[in-house]
C-alpha cells in the first residue's frame, strides 16, 4: 500500500469520514484510559501494555493532553491484524454451542471488554469501507475478506479467549509513544503532528510487510519478546 493514502501533508482522506474518525478517537481515548487504569492497578510490567517509563509519562497527561492523544487517524490500539496465520484461523467457520457462542464469561475484564467493542468497529469499518480498514487498523486484505464473512460471535469469543490479543501499536519503537506523549504533555503541536505523521509510515511499511508471508506476524512476536525482556530487567 502506497504511503501516499496517508496524504502526508495533514489532509484526512475523504474515505475517512467525519463519523468514523469521531468513533475512532473515542475507542483511542477509552484505551489510553484504560492503560492508565491499568498502570495504577499493577506496577508489574506486562508485554501486552505499554513500557513502564510510557505508562507512568502517560499517567501524568492532563486530560487535555490525552484528549490530544488520543486524536489520531488510526487506532492508537493493535488487534494484531498483521498476524495473517492468526486471523486465518481465529475466523475459520465453526460450530459452537448457543451457550459458548452468547453465553458470559464468569468475569469479564475491562481489557476484554473493549477488545470485544474494538473488533465490532474494526468488523463494521472493513465491511463497509474496506479501504479505511487499511489505513485505519493495516488490516490486510486478506483479513478484510474473512471480516466480511465472520459470524459476529466469532468476534466475542476472540476477545474472550485471546486476551494478549490486544495491545499498544508498536510498543517497542524507539520513538512513537515517547515523543507522542512526551510533546502531547508540552503542548507542541508541531512535533505532536510530526510523530503522529510517523504512524501513518508504520502502517504503510506494515502492509508492505504483509505482502511477504509471515514477515508481519514475526514483527509482532518480537515485540512481544522484546517486552518480556524489558519487563525482566525491571523486576
Amino acid at each position: 500500500m502506497s504511503a501516499k493514502l496517508f496524504h502526508p501533508t495533514g489532509t484526512i482522506p475523504p474515505v475517512l469520514t467525519p463519523s468514523l474518525l469521531a468513533r475512532l478517537q473515542d475507542l483511542n481515548f477509552d484505551y489510553l484510559e484504560l492503560a492508565i487504569a491499568e498502570h495504577r492497578d499493577s506496577q508489574c510490567p506486562d508485554p501486552q501494555r505499554f513500557p513502564l517509563k510510557v505508562a507512568e509519562n502517560l499517567a501524568g497527561c492532563s486530560l487535555e493532553a490525552r484528549q490530544v492523544l488520543a486524536r489520531t487517524s488510526y487506532s492508537l490500539y493493535s488487534l494484531g491484524f498483521e498476524d495473517q496465520h492468526f486471523w486465518r484461523k481465529a475466523l475459520h467457520p465453526s460450530e459452537r454451542t448457543l451457550e459458548v457462542r452468547y453465553g458470559r464469561e464468569p468475569v469479564q475484564t475491562l481489557r476484554a471488554s473493549f477488545c470485544e467493542l474494538a473488533l465490532i468497529h474494526a468488523w463494521h469499518v472493513a465491511v463497509t469501507q474496506p479501504v479505511a480498514a487499511r489505513m485505519v487498523y493495516g488490516m490486510p486484505h486478506d483479513v478484510v475478506q474473512r471480516m466480511e464473512r465472520v459470524r459476529l460471535w466469532q468476534l466475542k469469543r476472540i476477545a474472550a479467549e485471546y486476551p494478549g490479543l490486544l495491545m499498544p501499536r508498536w510498543p517497542t519503537n524507539p520513538c512513537f509513544w515517547p515523543d507522542l506523549v512526551r510533546f502531547a504533555r508540552a503542548g507542541d503541536q508541531r512535533r505532536l503532528a510530526t510523530t503522529q505523521q510517523l504512524g501513518h509510515q508504520l502502517i504503510a511499511a506494515e502492509l508492505l510487510a504483509c505482502e511477504r508471508p509471515n514477515s508481519a506476524a514475526r514483527q509482532r512476536q518480537r515485540n512481544l519478546m522484546v517486552q518480556q525482556r524489558l519487563a525482566g530487567r525491571r523486576r
